[in-house]
């Protein structure tokens, strides 16, 4: 049994599938606030903060989310390459303010339903932690640009 590819974006139908409920996914826990019961929020909520808090330790760890490969969207994360491929929206020119909406709304959910104070401070500190990790990065491709424009 072979697995059919689109040609125009080297995605398969399970990558497809799975990039769509990885997509549903984030897009029902940002908007859950607004329409889970309070009492559902404080039963559950912890589950959905550690679930953020280890999305964000695997940001920081593998400097992406670890769900890109299985879904073939390394190259602009998966919330532009679902609405490019999925969509059918080219939203690739807005793919910086896409992933910084996508950042800090995790970062939101995370403390919202944050379970205790230690797990507010520990959050506080990833946030730290992920934004001298992104520091670096930038830091280290610009280094590297430059390391090559001198080289040319």
């Amino acid at each position: 049994m072979t697995i059919m590819t689109d040609r125009t974006t080297g995605m398969n139908f399970p990558q497809k599938i799975f990039l769509t409920l990885h997509c549903l996914m984030f897009f029902y826990l940002i908007f859950s606030p607004l329409y889970l019961s309070r009492s559902f929020q404080y039963k559950y909520g912890y589950i959905i903060s550690y679930c953020t808090t280890a999305t964000i330790i695997s940001w920081i760890i593998f400097g992406r989310c670890i769900f890109s490969d299985l879904e073939n969207s390394n190259k602009y994360g998966s919330i532009t390459t679902f609405f490019t491929e999925i969509l059918g929206i080219n939203v690739t020119r807005e793919n910086e303010s896409i992933m910084k909406m996508t950042t800090y709304s995790i970062f939101f959910i995370t403390f919202y339903y944050s379970p205790g104070t230690y797990h507010t401070y520990f959050t506080i500190f990833l946030f730290i932690v992920y934004k001298i990790n992104k520091s670096l990065q930038e830091f280290y491709k610009m280094r590297e640009i430059k390391k090559y424009d001198n080289n040319v």
